[in-house]
């Protein structure tokens, strides 16, 4: 389910009303953030580091890579 809200004084409000039982985890994107006045937009004019300040996603960060079985490591 994908819902839409906003910020208030830097709480996460939503735009409709939703039931959302306790303990129910919740996953946040930003969408179209505009960085505020003075504030670094994530890149650098000499650009050093051109991926500052994208968005990044780990689908499974501590899953190996190749199968234990193609793991030559252990012969």
């Amino acid at each position: 389910m994908t819902y839409t809200g906003h910020v208030e004084n830097g709480t996460i409000v939503l735009d409709e009303p939703v039931a959302l039982p306790d303990g129910a985890v919740v996953e946040i994107e930003l969408a179209g953030v505009v960085p505020n006045a003075g504030e670094s937009s994530g890149t650098d004019t000499d650009g050093r580091f051109p991926l500052r300040g994208l968005a990044y996603r780990y689908d499974a960060p501590l899953e190996p890579a190749i199968s234990e079985q193609e793991w030559a490591a252990d012969e």
